[in-house]
C-alpha cells in the first residue's frame, strides 16, 4: 500500500504532484531536498495514511527516510572502492621485506619469509570479505528502508506473545531463561533503531548502532567534553528512549504489560550495559564527534567461533583465535620415604606368609605390620594433599602461561599486519580493538582461577580472568563493530558513557553505571560514578547523578616503555600499575562507586591489581604506543562524499 492522503470525505494515494500540492498548505516551508527518485520511491513503496493536518509528521517522517538512505549510500560507495583497492593489492616477497623492515639482500629464513607472506593473504582474504559483508548489510538496511510501514520500530503482539512463552519457568533455569530473553531482544532492538534512521552492525555479530547524522556533533575549536557531552549524551538517551522503565524503552521492549519489579521477569532485565561511545573523527580541518550505541550481550544467535571470528574481521585484527599450545607435562614426584615404607610392608607381609596365621610368631609380625602400614598411610596422606596442591598450581600456572604465550603470538600477528596496513594504506584497527584481540580468552579454563581471587607473581604468566565475562562481551566491542563497518575504519572511543540497563532506570532515564574491568582496561576513558548524597533513591527520583570523566591516556607515560628502560611488566611497583591504581581510584575524596549503592567501591584492590597488570602486558608488547590510537581519523577515506570535501558536514 503506498504513502496515502486522509481527508475528511476520502482517501487517495499521493504522488509527488499532489503531495507537493498537500504540503504546501501546511506553514513549513518545503525543504529542496523533498523530490527526485528518492521521493518517489518513499511514496511508492511505504506504507502510511497521513491526516491532512500532518504536514509536518510527513517532513519528519521522509527526512528521516533521505537521510538514513542517503548515509547508506555513501557508506556503500566507500566500501566498494575499498573493495576495489584491496583486490588490486600485491603480495610478493618485496612487501615481506618492507613488513618485517629488513633490506632486501639480507638473510631472511625461509620459515619466516612463509609466515609473514601466509599472514599477509589471510588478511587480504579477511578484508575482501569485511567489505562483502559490510556491504551486504548496508544494502539489507536499505531495502529494510524501502519497503512496509513507515512506523515499524513497534514489537508486534505475536512476537511479544512468542518471546513470552519462550522465557515461561518452565522452560529453564533463570539463567537459562536470561540467556533466551537476551536473544529474543535482538531482532525489537535492531529494527526500532533502524526506525530511528541509525545505521545497525551486521548480523552475526553484537548489536551496535551509529547515531543518525543530525546528532553528530561538530566540536572544531570547542571543549565538547569538558562543557556538555554529559548533557548531550543524557539527551540522546532521552529523545531515543534508550533507557526507561517501560515497554517504550528500547531495554524494556518486551517488558510485561504488568508493573515490572526487580527480577520479576527475565524479560524485563535482559539488557544489561548499554553505552554511548563518543569517536573523533577529522573532515576537511574540522573535528566531528559521532555517538555510536553498544548493547552489551544482545546477539542474533549465541556467540560461536565464527561469531567471534566476524567479530575480529570487522574490527580490523587477525581471525586466529587458537591458544599457544602448553608442552609442560604435569609430574609428581613422591617424597622420598613412601618408597622405602611401601617397600617394608610388602617385606612383612612376606615374612608373615611364613608363618601359620594363628601362630605367635605371625601375629607378633601383623602388629609390626600395621605400624609399619599406619606409616605408609600417613606419608601417601600427606603426598595426596601435596600432590593435590601441585597439580592445583600446575593448572593455574598453565592457564597463566598460555595467556602470555598467546598475548605474544597474536601481538606479532597484529604487528605484522598492521604494518602491511600502513604500507598499504588499508584500513587499522584501533587501539582498543588491539587490546582486546591480544587478551581475549572466551573461557579461563581452570576452576582454580577467580576474578575475586589474586594469583600471586610465581611466573611470567597473566591473568585474563578480571572478571566474569570475556573482552569482546561488553557493549564497547558492538558500538566499534558498528563504526568499523560504516565508516571504513577502525575508530577508538574517546569517552564511553555507559548506563544501567538492568536496574530502574528513573523517571529522568538517565542513571549512570560503573564502567566495568575490561572496558576500563582498554578504554582511553570513560564516565565514571561518584558518591552521591542522598544514596541511590535520591538520584534516582532527581535525575541528579555525580559523575566524573576518567581518563586512562591522562596518567599513562608519554613515551613507549621497553624492557631496555628497565620497565618490567611482572613488578606489581612499575609505573603502569601505580598509574592504573591512581585512575581508579577516582579524583573526588569518595572515589569511583558502584551505581547499585553508590558506596562499594568500583575497583576493589583485586580487580585495579588484575587490570594494572595487564596493561603492563599492554605496554610491555608495545600496544600502548601513541601512534596506534585512532582518533581523528578521516571519514569515509576511500571515496568520500562530495558534501564532505568542502564546506564540512551538510545535514540537508
Amino acid at each position: 500500500m503506498p504513502v496515502q492522503l486522509k481527508d475528511s470525505t476520502r482517501t487517495v494515494a499521493l504522488d509527488p504532484d499532489s503531495l507537493m500540492d498537500w504540503l504546501r498548505t501546511g506553514s513549513q516551508e518545503v525543504p529542496k531536498h523533498v523530490s527526485g527518485q528518492r521521493l518517489g520511491d518513499f511514496l511508492k513503496r511505504r506504507d502510511k495514511t497521513y491526516e491532512s493536518s500532518q504536514q509536518a509528521a510527513f517532513l519528519a517522517d521522509f527526512s528521516r527516510f533521505y537521510r538514513t538512505c542517503r548515509s547508506i549510500e555513501e557508506a556503500i560507495e566507500n566500501l566498494k572502492a575499498y573493495a576495489v583497492r584491496v583486490s588490486e593489492l600485491k603480495l610478493d616477497k618485496k612487501l615481506a621485506y618492507e613488513v618485517l623492515k629488513v633490506k632486501q639482500g639480507h638473510d631472511l629464513s625461509e620459515d619466516v619469509l612463509v609466515f609473514t607472506l601466509k599472514t599477509l593473504e589471510q588478511m587480504r582474504a579477511n578484508e575482501l570479505q569485511y567489505a562483502e559483508e559490510s556491504i551486504a548489510s548496508l544494502c539489507e538496511q536499505m531495502d529494510w528502508h524501502h519497503e512496509g510501514p513507515v512506523d515499524k520500530g513497534e514489537v508486534s503482539k505475536e512476537f511479544r506473545k512468542a518471546s513470552k512463552a519462550n522465557t515461561s519457568s518452565d522452560k529453564g533455569s533463570s539463567n537459562q531463561l536470561k540467556e533466551v530473553a537476551k536473544l529474543a531482544y535482538y531482532e525489537p532492538i535492531r529494527n526500532r533503531l533502524m526506525n530511528h534512521g541509525f545505521i545497525v552492525s551486521p548480523r552475526g555479530t553484537a548489536l551496535g548502532a551509529v547515531f543518525p547524522e543530525k546528532d553528530w556533533v561538530d566540536s572544531t575549536g570547542v571543549p565538547f567534553f569538558d562543557t556538555t557531552a554529559k548533557q548531550t549524551t543524557d539527551a540522546l538517551m532521552q529523545k531515543y528512549e534508550l533507557l526507561g522503565d517501560t515497554p517504550s524503552a528500547l531495554t524494556r521492549l518486551l517488558m510485561p504489560k504488568k508493573k515490572r519489579m526487580e527480577g520479576e521477569d527475565p524479560l524485563a532485565s535482559a539488557v544489561g550495559c548499554i553505552c554511548v561511545s563518543w569517536t573523533r573523527h577529522e573532515r576537511n580541518g574540522r573535528t566531528l564527534y559521532i555517538p555510536v550505541l553498544g548493547l552489551s550481550g544482545v546477539t542474533e544467535a549465541k556467540p560461536n567461533l565464527g561469531f567471534f571470528e566476524k567479530t575480529c574481521r570487522h574490527l580490523g585484527l587477525p581471525t586466529s583465535l587458537t591458544l599457544e599450545p602448553y608442552t609442560k607435562k604435569f609430574e609428581f614426584k613422591a617424597h622420598e620415604d613412601v618408597g622405602p615404607a611401601s617397600k617394608a610392608v610388602l617385606e612383612k607381609n612376606t615374612e608373615m606368609n611364613k608363618f601359620a596365621k594363628d601362630s605367635e610368631e605371625y601375629l607378633a609380625l601383623k602388629k609390626e605390620k600395621a605400624l609399619l602400614d599406619k606409616r605408609k598411610k600417613e606419608l601417601m596422606e600427606v603426598d595426596g594433599v601435596r600432590r593435590v596442591a601441585e597439580q592445583t598450581q600446575f593448572d593455574i600456572e598453565k592457564v597463566l602461561v598460555t595467556n602470555y604465550e598467546t598475548m605474544l603470538q597474536r601481538t606479532n600477528v597484529c604487528a605484522i599486519q598492521y604494518r602491511a596496513r600502513e604500507l598499504l594504506r588499508l584500513r587499522k584497527p584501533s587501539r582498543q580493538a588491539l587490546m582486546s584481540y591480544v587478551s581475549f580468552r572466551e573461557s579461563k579454563d581452570s576452576k582454580h582461577l577467580e576474578a575475586a581471587l589474586l594469583q600471586p607473581r610465581t611466573t611470567q604468566g597473566v591473568d585474563l580472568w578480571i572478571c566474569y565475562w570475556h573482552s569482546f562481551n561488553c557493549a564497547e566491542p558492538a558500538a566499534l563493530i558498528c563504526a568499523s563497518s560504516y565508516f571504513g575504519d577502525g575508530c577508538d572511543v574517546e569517552v564511553c558513557f555507559p548506563y544501567e540497563g538492568l536496574s530502574d532506570a528513573g523517571p529522568f532515564s538517565n542513571r549512570p553505571k560503573e564502567t566495568c574491568p575490561w572496558c576500563a582496561t582498554v578504554e582511553l576513558g570513560f564516565r565514571s560514578v561518584t558518591k552521591n548524597t542522598g544514596g541511590v533513591d535520591q538520584s534516582r527520583e532527581s535525575g541528579t547523578w555525580l559523575t566524573e570523566l576518567t581518563l586512562n591516556t591522562q596518567s599513562e607515560p608519554r613515551k613507549k616503555l621497553s624492557l631496555k628502560s628497565g620497565f618490567d611488566a611482572f613488578d606489581d611497583n612499575n609505573v603502569i600499575m601505580q598509574s592504573t591504581g591512581t585512575t581508579l581510584g577516582g579524583s573526588q575524596p569518595g572515589g569511583l562507586v558502584r551505581n547499585k549503592d553508590l558506596d562499594e567501591e568500583a575497583y576493589g584492590d583485586v580487580v585495579k591489581t588484575k587490570i594494572g597488570r595487564v596493561r603492563s602486558m599492554y605496554y610491555l608488547l608495545g600496544l600502548m604506543d601513541p601512534k596506534v590510537v585512532a582518533l581523528d581519523r578521516p571519514l569515509f577515506p576511500w571515496h568520500t562524499p562530495a558534501r564532505f570535501k568542502f564546506k564540512g558536514l551538510n545535514k540537508d
